[in-house]
């Protein structure tokens, strides 16, 4: 079986990666694209009637529109707001790949494209020995980059693809998102300069949204590149993810 998907991790937190996956997942289905999201762990989950609510994962599992239960969604979920690896530890539990992998791979059959969401940046430690990057290397899935976009985002953006790339990974593109309402100069030259020295595509630059219109006006930004980006994940599939399990 050969797998499709796209890794959607970030220069930190709090820079707009699950909006920007709820906007892809939106955009896929509009085109007629099975999509399935997955985010393997999250923190500052809320408590209610004693279960840990993934919010994001709920935004996430809700774009997909799929059958699917929150916790094959979120299969690792802690309240701290932390690292996944300080939270787990506060937990006193331990992350493991096994069972993120097994979860993977029995939904990944389902859909044709697997979107996946990081907790918090690439380099952010999953437990005493790995980070996410590590986590997501064996997937081999392309990564889009999500970045606040400020002052300070081209060294980030880069020392992220670098990173990527180290670990053999395929940059798919970046996005530039606009969190604050304050204007970003356009003298600050984020896009050029991602793209002259990452050498990839800035594939889109999200302007500041108002909190309830960002689900909606996402969706409609990535449905005018959503059938390249299919395309461009397709490319990228790979086979045999798991036969180690």
């Amino acid at each position: 079986m050969i797998y499709y998907g796209l890794v959607i991790t970030g220069t930190g937190t709090g820079v707009g990666k699950t909006e920007v996956a709820c906007g892809i997942a939106r955009a896929f289905r509009e085109k007629g694209i099975k999509v399935g999201g997955f985010k393997p762990i999250e923190t500052g989950c809320v408590e209610r009637d004693g279960e840990l609510i993934p919010e994001d994962g709920l935004r996430l599992l809700n774009a997909t529109a799929s059958a699917l239960k929150l916790e094959e969604v979120v299969p690792y979920r802690f309240s701290f707001p932390a690292s996944p690896y300080a939270s787990a530890s506060k937990a006193g539990e331990k992350i493991l790949f096994e069972r993120i992998y097994q979860v993977f791979d029995e939904l990944a059959g389902k859909f044709e494209v697997m979107l996946v969401e990081s907790a918090g940046g690439f380099l952010v430690p999953i437990n005493e020995n790995f980070l996410f990057a590590d986590l997501i290397k064996p997937m081999g899935l392309p990564i889009l980059i999500v970045a606040e976009n400020r002052l300070g985002v081209v060294n980030q953006v880069l020392l992220t693809i670098e990173s990527a790339r180290a670990r053999e990974l395929k940059v798919l593109g970046v996005v530039l998102n606009q969190t604050s309402a304050e204007p970003v100069p356009p003298t600050l030259q984020n896009q050029e300069q991602i793209e002259q020295f990452g050498k990839v595509k800035v594939i889109c630059q999200i302007g500041y949204l108002e909190k309830e219109a960002r689900e909606k006006k996402m969706s409609e930004i990535f449905k005018e590149i959503a059938e390249e980006l299919f395309l461009t994940i397709k490319q990228s599939g790979k086979k045999n993810l798991f036969k180690y399990l």
